[in-house]
């Protein structure tokens, strides 16, 4: 009952290459495609945060220079 031998029950057959191949047509992701979608939905968002980063990072270096040049005039 239910063992491989029963003849009134048909058993698929299976080869090597069957179990390694999927049974449906598979596609590949296109990561390319799905990158530069990413970025021309979030332009906007981007652009903003590109352009608060650069303040950000121009403000530091001002206060960095300002601090160093500070201390070299001291020193002489």
């Amino acid at each position: 009952m239910g063992s491989d031998g029963d003849p009134g029950i048909p058993q698929p057959q299976t080869s090597e290459s069957d179990e390694d191949a999927p049974p449906y047509d598979t596609a590949g992701f296109d990561w390319g495609k799905y990158t530069i979608s990413l970025f021309a939905r979030n332009f906007y968002n981007f652009k903003i945060a590109a352009l608060v980063m650069a303040f950000m990072i121009n403000f530091l270096l001002l206060f960095y220079r300002v601090g160093s040049s500070a201390a070299i005039s001291l020193s002489m």
